[in-house]
């Protein structure tokens, strides 16, 4: 299974010049390209350690791997309000359906402190009658 793959908002013009930063990121018996930083004249539009949605940089956690097929309980936000609203809350990552004895047990993830407290406020918002 290839490592996850998150897709930014941001909008590169065909007539300009960006500087890209990318590090390889190791992924079991290879690496992989992980973009870090774009830049354009000198001012960075996007970083890796800074959450796309409220701005503030994020700590760089190591998290477990949680293997198998994950299904969200019915209380929990859609993928879509999830991605606009805190991308980075969780303080775990999918590893998917396959799991092997050499599968990785943990990765290091960017978790933002406002994420979470973004997450809890949905929560408490939209919490379904029992």
């Amino acid at each position: 299974m290839v490592p996850n793959v998150q897709f930014f908002p941001i909008s590169l013009d065909t007539n300009q010049f960006y500087t890209f930063t990318v590090a390889q990121k190791p992924f079991y018996n290879f690496t992989t390209p992980e973009l870090q930083r774009v830049e354009l004249a000198g001012q960075t539009i996007y970083d890796i350690e800074v959450c796309e949605v409220h701005k503030t940089r994020m700590e760089h956690k190591k998290v477990k791997i949680l293997y198998g097929l994950i299904r969200l309980a019915p209380d929990e936000p859609s993928a879509d309000t999830e991605r606009r609203l805190f991308p980075h809350h969780r303080e775990y990552s999918f590893g998917g359906c396959c799991v092997t004895p050499d599968s990785p047990k943990t990765e290091r993830v960017y978790v933002c402190s406002e994420c979470k407290k973004a997450y809890e406020k949905w929560k408490s918002e939209n919490k379904m009658a029992k």
